[in-house]
């Protein structure tokens, strides 16, 4: 049984969920009265005034006068106090209180310049069901379209990251929301079939902001959310990198308005708001944690279609009568196999040339795929290589090549993404990435703090894909999937980053010609090859990797990508 409640607990209910309506309310009451009151002060209804002068003098009306802007002051003074509160709480306790706070964190995003946007829900529109304001819903959609397109005041965010639900399981996501108001209502507020319509129209204004988002959204990425993420699919998140909000709803069926019942229970949701950096810090790795499983997932899908894996070194390795662990193999033997970018081992070796790699260095290999480059380098430099990998089956693989080739003393690997493995700054001389930021959904933040890795003087070495104009959406979409590579940047983007970082530009070069030229012949080579690559690995497995090895050729041939190499010093 629901409790029938008076018309004084609808009133004080909206009065808690409106408190700026309620203050002004009372000034436009009180104001009226006093004035008029003020104005008969020469009548006998001025001794029905409380605290006024009743004299009929000069000195009398400019009292009332000093009194009546004394009350306007007073007045002003209760509304500024109101606005402080508003935000003095961090307590969120109903969708009127999580959508001021959602509109705080939007005007610090435009006034702060935060560069950061990360959102997670169990829908696109927070609250479009339970919360009765559909300006509030309009004025988020029309403010996650210009952040998203960079438009105006949002034009200056670099990283904005979106974790929602499938399209084809909002329907999964809704359905708790008839059934709860069925199960608990039935018939008694609004008919069973009106409310499933209502709910069907919410949900499909969720879907279709969605859809219509996803494929504008400028080269950022909108995850889907799928079956890993549960533990999500019941709360909010937002954070522009200076605050977070989160909110769980406790309900989500909105309060009927039939007569004077309504049904008093927990507040719409409860949640809170901070700005305390280690509150942000553990929310970031969360969100993270969440949104890095999508990263890997991509990277794993295209890497699954990459036939140069440990299984094909494996594979050739046997085809050569080649065994690790032999005293006369070294990572040399290796180097035609597990070299995986363009040039192989050839752009190692200029890495080592450029660089002047010396006994004694420490180099970070950023994205140190199956080894190999790390292994030669640190063979060929006589030095110390520390790899980073994000894929567990190459790093494995690396590990126990490198075990075997008895180089484990000078070369390591660490597993994990290179944006949020914790790194020692100023431990290397040298730092080197192979064809491997492009993976990055956070590139600008991560060339901004590779230079504090490597010590004063210290190197960068960087070749990367690169965007050669603005894509459309369609484009962006594409070289996401194809080659895993959210939000490619600009070359003069890409400088601009590392400079940013305390890194001087000493070489930059254009490799779209000489890189091309290697994606057509890879072409070439596996096609020459594909009776023996396929009683190896299957008709499937060949197919997938000439897919992906055509896929790229003409990305070059359609000038969707460019290729660049960079050198460059710290400085500072």
């Amino acid at each position: 049984m629901h409790k029938r409640v008076s018309f004084t607990d609808i009133a004080l209910l909206k009065m808690r969920d409106h408190p700026g309506w309620t203050i002004l309310a009372s000034i436009g009451v009180v104001l009226p009265i006093y004035f008029f009151t003020v104005l008969h002060t020469s009548t006998r209804l001025s001794r029905f005034a409380l605290l006024l002068p009743h004299g009929r003098t000069g000195t009398g009306h400019f009292v009332n006068l000093i009194s009546l802007a004394g009350l306007v002051l007073t007045a002003l003074g209760f509304w500024y106090t109101y606005l402080q509160l508003k935000y003095a709480n961090d307590r969120i306790d109903t969708y009127r209180n999580f959508y001021n706070w959602i509109h705080k964190l939007f005007e610090e995003i435009e006034h702060e310049k935060s560069k950061e946007f990360y959102f997670y829900g169990s829908t696109i529109l927070p609250g479009n069901i339970s919360f009765d304001d559909p300006h509030e819903i309009l004025w988020f959609k029309n403010e996650m379209n210009a952040l998203f397109n960079r438009e105006g005041k949002y034009a200056h965010v670099e990283r904005s990251v979106v974790i929602v639900p499938q399209l084809e399981k909002y329907r999964d996501t809704y359905r708790y929301f008839e059934d709860t108001y069925v199960k608990s209502f039935g018939n008694k507020y609004r008919p069973p079939a009106a409310w499933r319509s209502f709910v069907h129209d919410k949900q499909v204004e969720a879907r279709e902001f969605q859809k219509n988002l996803s494929t504008k959204h400028g080269g950022e990425k909108l995850t889907p959310m799928d079956h890993r993420y549960r533990d999500i699919t019941n709360a909010y998140f937002f954070s522009n990198g200076n605050r977070v909000i989160y909110a769980k709803p406790l309900h989500y069926v909105n309060s009927p308005k039939v007569g004077d019942d309504l049904k008093v229970q927990t507040p719409h949701l409860v949640g809170l708001t901070s700005t305390d950096s280690a509150t942000i810090h553990a929310f970031r790795e969360h969100f993270r944690e969440i949104s890095g499983d999508s990263e890997r997932d991509l990277l794993q899908s295209m890497y699954s279609k990459h036939l140069v894996s440990p299984r094909y070194v494996d594979a050739e390795l046997k085809k050569a009568k080649i065994t690790l662990g032999s005293s006369d193999v070294t990572c040399d033997h290796l180097a035609a196999l597990d070299h995986d970018h363009f040039g192989g081992k050839e752009a190692t070796d200029k890495f080592l040339t450029v660089c002047n790699v010396k006994p004694g260095n420490r180099v970070l290999d950023i994205g140190s795929g199956l080894g190999g480059p790390a292994r030669y380098i640190a063979a060929h430099g006589n030095c110390e290589v520390v790899g980073i990998e994000l894929q567990e089956d190459r790093y494995t693989w690396s590990v126990n090549v490198t075990r075997e080739l008895e180089m484990d003393n000078t070369v390591s690997f660490i597993l994990g993404d290179a944006c949020q493995v914790e790194i020692p700054d100023r431990q290397f001389t040298h730092a080197v990435a192979f064809l491997s930021i492009l993976h990055f959904a956070e590139k600008k933040l991560f060339l901004r703090t590779l230079g504090r890795r490597v010590v004063l003087d210290g190197l960068v070495y960087i070749e990367d894909y690169i965007r050669p104009r603005a894509y459309t959406p369609q484009e962006n979409d594409r070289l996401s999937q194809v080659i895993s590579c959210p939000g490619l940047l600009a070359g003069d983007e890409y400088r601009t980053a590392l400079q940013d970082g305390g890194l001087r530009i000493r070489e930059c070069c254009d490799t779209t010609q000489e890189w091309a030229v290697i994606a057509m012949k890879r072409v070439e080579q596996f096609e020459a090859d594909r009776s023996r690559l396929i009683d190896v690995f299957g008709k499937d497995a060949f197919n997938n990797a000439q897919t992906f090895n055509t896929s790229v050729a003409a990305l070059f041939a359609e000038k969707l990508i460019s290729g660049i190499r960079i050198v460059a010093e710290r400085k500072l």
